[in-house]
């Protein structure tokens, strides 16, 4: 038996805060952008401890009022001037507060059979850094068994589970024999009760119901719970596929952390106003021994993969200078898998010349990148390009409804490959990347990512275009590197996995490497 103990929070005395445009927003404030955390800069650490922020003049001669001075966001960390309040926009204020920590502690066996638990930091080594760490280091002689993950507000580890709904003791409808069936995933790192209520049966078929859950809503309130429940915006669906089992967070959005409700084992039930379930959902806190990344070309498709991009391999072969051009997001601006990628395939052929060009813009998708193909990629002559747009393309790509046919996304992506393909002399691989954390925007699912990668898939083989599915790795986080999702998005726990301030404070090596794994020579 071993004893995992807490992490306690972090107390920061006092800390420089720099708040900027007056707003007429009410708490929570929501996210406030992304750079350096912590004292010594001029924005707090996330996941603060509820009613321990306090805020005052440098001088500390006056302290602010919440909701009338300032507005605030526990979850995100920020602070805003609220409108007709004491605190002027773009001047520094202190402040004091506690925020969550969270580690990774490690079971580890080493050469004699002893199993051992290895203790993991919650600090990063910069510690402008967010509080997202990794899992220990241990002997390369010792076996890692799992990582542990535990912190924030979790108070005893569990292994991740999905119970069965339960139907309310006063529904209406005949539902004990046919009850309804969760299904997905479950992607919170917090237990959580769901509470599911119909609102209309509608006609046969169609069914429109409203979801509550307890716990953390990620804002200012305190926790929630199913004996005054707040329920989310009406959700119409047809009762003959499984849809989404969201809640509102405390900023008026809706989490979607990949569970569920499946109506289809009622079959013909009719269904009333007011009947109610609820469903208990638990954290997967326990992740798997090192094991292998999921396999990057299924059936052995590399080969296949190779051959659309045979031009470039044989010009590095021959020693010949091959032209790379990056087009994304900020995942292709701001990281470094790029230029880990340019210098990886430079060092793979030593004999040739390999220059790189990252074109990405922060915050873009294909809509704005495709107008910039002419100025920005055919100017720069390239012999290959690297497309990368699945963080920015799913919020685009989210669909709300039932509509069918080509979206703006797929509809822009073909108009890019069929330019390049007139263009002549261009191969293009297209990369799949990280997801984001559900809290910050509703497309940012499991399924709705996964529903673009397929798209980017399916087009690749169309136009012939070479297809690298790192996204595959964040599917599988917890068997892939054995951790939690969220804590690899060490920028911002919003959608990026690069550090701040510290270049090797990343997960960019796991795109460079798949690439990588594209173009390695002939033996």
């Amino acid at each position: 038996v071993f004893e995992i103990p807490s992490e306690p929070p972090l107390v920061v005395d006092r800390q420089l805060y720099r708040v900027h445009a007056l707003t007429d927003r009410k708490s929570p404030s929501h996210w406030d952008g992304e750079g350096p955390r912590g004292p010594g800069t001029h924005r707090s650490y996330q996941r603060l401890v509820p009613g321990s922020l306090v805020v005052s003049s440098t001088d500390g001669s006056t302290v602010y009022r919440p909701d009338v001075d300032y507005i605030y966001d526990y979850y995100w960390g920020s602070i805003k001037p609220a409108t007709g309040g004491a605190i002027q926009p773009n001047t520094d204020v202190a402040i004091a507060y506690k925020c969550y920590r969270c580690r990774y502690d490690t079971i580890a066996i080493d050469p004699n059979g002893k199993a051992s638990i290895v203790r993991g930091e919650s600090m990063p080594p910069d510690p402008t850094e967010l509080l997202l760490p990794y899992p220990p280091a241990i002997p390369e002689s010792s076996l890692r068994l799992g990582n542990i993950f535990t912190g924030w507000t979790n108070n005893k580890i569990t292994e991740g589970s999905i119970g069965d709904f339960v139907p309310d003791s006063q529904n209406e409808s005949s539902s004990e024999a046919t009850p309804l069936e969760a299904g997905g995933r479950y992607d919170d790192i917090l237990p959580r009760d769901y509470l599911v209520e119909i609102e209309e049966p509608g006609p046969v078929g169609v069914a429109t119901y409203r979801v509550a859950a307890t716990g953390d809503p990620y804002g200012v309130d305190p926790p929630r719970s199913l004996d005054d429940p707040v329920f989310g915006s009406s959700i119409r669906t047809s009762t003959q596929e499984a849809t989404p089992l969201s809640f509102p967070v405390n900023d008026g959005r809706t989490a979607d952390y990949s569970l569920r409700i499946d109506f289809r084992p009622m079959g013909g039930t009719v269904l009333a106003k007011g009947d109610r379930w609820t469903l208990r959902a638990e954290p997967r806190m326990i992740f798997n021994r090192d094991a292998s990344p999921p396999e990057l070309f299924p059936n052995n498709e590399i080969e296949g993969q190779r051959k659309k991009i045979q031009k470039t391999l044989e010009r590095l072969e021959q020693g010949e200078k091959v032209r790379v051009v990056f087009l994304g997001e900020s995942t292709t601006s701001g990281g470094y898998w790029p230029t880990l990628f340019a210098k990886g395939l430079q060092d793979l052929y030593p004999r040739a010349t390999v220059e790189a060009f990252n074109v990405g813009i922060g915050g873009e998708n294909i809509l704005g990148g495709l107008p910039r193909l002419e100025q920005d990629v055919f100017s720069k002559d390239p012999d290959l390009v690297i497309v990368e747009y699945l963080i920015n393309d799913s919020g685009v790509n989210f669909r709300h409804d039932d509509s069918e046919g080509p979206g703006p996304v797929e509809t822009s992506h073909r108009e890019l490959l069929q330019k390049i393909q007139d263009h002549g002399g261009i191969e293009v691989v297209y990369l799949t990347a990280n997801m984001g954390n559900p809290a910050f925007v509703q497309a940012y699912t499991f399924e709705n990512f996964r529903r673009t990668s397929d798209l980017y898939h399916s087009l690749c083989e169309e136009f012939g275009c070479a297809y690298v599915d790192s996204f595959r790795v964040w599917e599988n986080m917890g068997e892939a590197m054995g951790q939690y999702f969220i804590t690899r998005l060490k920028g911002n726990m919003v959608n990026h996995p690069f550090g701040n301030q510290d270049i090797a404070w990343s997960a960019d090596e796991t795109n460079s490497e798949w690439l990588l794994k594209l173009f390695q020579p002939k033996e």
